[in-house]
């Protein structure tokens, strides 16, 4: 694991090394790993655009508002979704490519604990749309943003990240 110092080192260069108006899709971003990394995209990134989903309104709109303080200049756009169904993520998909012409990061971290055994109104069972179905469909559907961004073009996936 890298350590924490060597990472914090490194998000100081973001704001010198990395251009402005960074566009990023944060799925799962209303706690945890993707919370998280969503706030020190916002703290270290000049004028960002971040697009962000979850299904807590309440989260939502706390998260924006902190992001928001940690940089003014940034903009974060919380949307509602029920991203374990895959018209879900089809229609979030259609609604932010008819915004953008370009994303340079889409982190995917979306996920609820192993024990749970539930099925998605779509049949399937709800762990595995999560860490798999809808992870590939967002990529999918995000690989013609991706590739004409003119710079820093990453997918990271977290799944299981507290084990």
């Amino acid at each position: 694991m890298v350590p924490l110092p060597l990472v914090q080192s490194s998000n100081q260069l973001i704001p010198s090394t990395l251009p402005p108006y960074l566009i990023a899709v944060f799925v799962g971003a209303t706690s945890g790993i993707g919370e998280a990394t969503l706030k020190q995209f916002a703290k270290h990134t000049v004028q960002p655009r971040a697009y962000f989903l979850g299904q807590s309104q309440d989260a939502g709109d706390r998260i924006a508002a902190e992001c928001k303080a940690l940089n003014p200049n940034g903009e974060y756009v919380f949307v509602k979704a029920d991203v374990s169904l895959i018209r879900v993520v089809d229609e979030v998909c259609e609604g932010i490519k008819a915004k953008e012409k370009a994303i340079n990061i889409l982190f995917l971290s979306a996920g609820l604990p192993i024990t749970d055994r539930r099925e998605t109104s779509e049949h399937l069972h709800l762990l595995s749309a999560l860490i798999f179905y809808s992870r590939l469909r967002f990529t999918t559907n995000f690989l013609p943003l991706l590739r004409p961004a003119p710079s820093l073009r990453r997918v990271i996936t977290v799944a299981g990240g507290t084990h």
